[in-house]
């Protein structure tokens, strides 16, 4: 376990890449749909900051990309221009957005947006995870979380809105994943609770394994679950050593329950 150990605290010591062009934000796609994620997003007569704005677009709203041009790194994160065509009056215009202002994949439920981004720690080298639920332009909720190992987010990713699985608190379930795909690089899934009006974060879930050392694991028991049990959240979490022969020894689990207090929040039980 220690030789674990050892890999998973040097990989949550990397300091944040300011250019990679297999991070989550160099992903769009031609004829994608995507909603804002700033507060406003400008559209420009050219793939440069430095040319005139033609158009605005606000947190929330919806924009169509084109073609898919080059990568461009501003505030730590990299990603590419795109070509944008917006009605103006009676006409059709053209113009270059950059892609880092948009959420990279689209989530909604009923007149919600959900927006999220991965920004960088302010002061600091590690990625912020931010979500924002958004009503007619304006957020009604939002919430963050730090991803400590900058490789784990920059490879695949996913994002659902899933059935809250027996808690009755909530009306969906937001679920985010972020995998690093290689030995000792964690993968971090994200479960945030939504009740139409606030989203309710649950503690941030790590799995790593690293090949002839060990792994670790954690994951969330709901109510409707197997095993699961009413009104409770349970974090089961599992460790194990890989011994000489390839075989896991000394192997440790243990369970930490959570509770969805009469605000919502989640908190853990004594």
């Amino acid at each position: 376990m220690k030789k674990l150990l050892f890999s998973v605290v040097a990989s949550l010591s990397l300091a944040f890449v300011h250019a990679q062009a297999d991070d989550a934000y160099s992903k769009y796609r031609e004829n994608g749909s995507y909603y804002i994620y700033t507060d406003t997003a400008n559209v420009y007569t050219q793939p440069d900051f430095n040319s005139e704005v033609i158009r605005q677009y606000f947190i929330g709203d919806s924009v169509s990309l084109f073609h898919v041009g080059e990568n461009l790194t501003k505030d730590y994160k990299t990603a590419p221009w795109c070509e944008v065509v917006f009605k103006a009056g009676n006409a059709m215009k053209k113009g270059y957005m950059w892609t880092g202002y948009l959420s990279p994949l689209k989530l909604s439920e009923g007149n919600v947006r959900f927006v999220y981004s991965l920004d960088l720690k302010k002061g600091g080298t590690e990625p912020l995870f931010t979500l924002k639920a958004v009503k007619e332009h304006n957020i009604v909720s939002t919430t963050t979380y730090i991803m400590h190992n900058v490789e784990a987010t920059q490879r695949a990713h996913d994002a659902k809105i899933k059935k809250p699985r027996g808690l009755s608190e909530f009306k969906k379930m937001l679920y985010f994943d972020y995998s690093g795909e290689a030995c000792a690089v964690p993968e971090y899934q994200i479960y945030v609770g939504w009740d139409g009006e606030k989203l309710s974060p649950l503690p941030l879930l790590t799995f790593v394994s690293d090949a002839g050392a060990g792994y670790y694991t954690e994951k969330y028991i709901f109510p409707l679950d197997k095993k699961g049990r009413p009104g409770m959240i349970i974090l089961a979490t599992e460790s194990g050593e890989e011994n000489e022969a390839g075989k896991i020894v000394n192997m440790k689990r243990k369970a930490t329950n959570y509770k969805v207090t009469q605000k919502h929040d989640i908190e853990k039980t004594k």
